[in-house]
């Protein structure tokens, strides 16, 4: 089990959970990569993600330095495992 971290907020989501039916997943992870959690919010509703056009608004779990280190993976990688293993790269303790 991966979780992937809303590139917004830090919110963190089940990789698992992004494998929906009727929708490819490719398509929400990348609509995720974009918008962060109302992409996987509309996911685990049912509707479509490709009607998602707007980023995540809640607050960032995280300090400023960990959320652009989290910021950083999603814009280097295009695919889930890639972001993953860049977890352990993520100084999670930045901000203290």
């Amino acid at each position: 089990m991966i979780d992937l971290y809303c590139p917004h907020c830090g919110e963190p989501w089940d990789n698992d959970e992004f494998h929906v039916e009727g929708q490819d997943y490719r398509d929400v992870f990348l609509g995720f990569k974009a918008y962060g959690c109302p992409v996987a919010e509309a996911a685990m509703d049912g509707n479509s993600v490709s009607e998602v056009h707007y980023p995540c608004q809640r607050d960032p779990i995280f300090g400023p330095k960990v959320m652009s280190q989290l910021r950083g993976l999603w814009s280097w990688h295009d695919y889930a495992d890639d972001i993953a293993s860049g977890y352990d790269l993520v100084d999670w303790y930045a901000d203290d």
